[in-house]
């Protein structure tokens, strides 16, 4: 639901740490009212749907951007590794957990393990053996059968 300009405004200044009734008069431009009840009317609309799920959407970028801020620009390899395996031990959901053991396996290399096939073949040069790749035989094989 789309917030009216006053509703933003309450939700900035209470982000912002202003009271519910200070955040409620000024958004609403209601100097007029006694601190009680700018107090009682704040509360209310504190309470609203969509105070809360506007609150709750500005206190969830809010920790995204800490969270980001929080991470020096230059990490070594054994830095990354430590810090995603503290996001996996911090992680309350299993998925986020397995999530970022995923991360970390990719990072140090468990996810694409190096494969390298070499054969010895022998080649009609003679009696002499030759080691040749995998790829160059399969190529080989590949061109005498066209």
């Amino acid at each position: 639901m789309k917030l009216s300009p006053e509703k933003r405004r309450f939700v900035e200044l209470l982000v912002a740490g202003a009271t519910k009734a200070d955040a409620y008069r000024t958004a609403f431009n209601r100097n007029d009212l006694s601190k009680a009840s700018a107090a009682r009317a704040g509360q209310r609309l504190s309470q609203r749907e969509e105070i809360v799920a506007a609150m709750s959407r500005v206190n969830t970028e809010a920790t995204r951007v800490q969270v980001v801020e929080d991470v020096p620009a230059v990490l070594t390899r054994q830095e990354l590794l430590k810090r995603i395996l503290d996001e996996a031990d911090a992680a309350e959901a299993p998925k986020d957990r397995i999530r970022a053991l995923d991360v970390y396996g990719k990072y140090a290399g468990y996810a694409t393990p190096a494969v390298a096939v070499q054969t010895n073949v022998q080649v009609d040069e003679g009696a002499e053996t030759s080691t040749v790749s995998f790829a160059a035989l399969m190529d080989s094989i590949g061109e005498s059968a066209h």
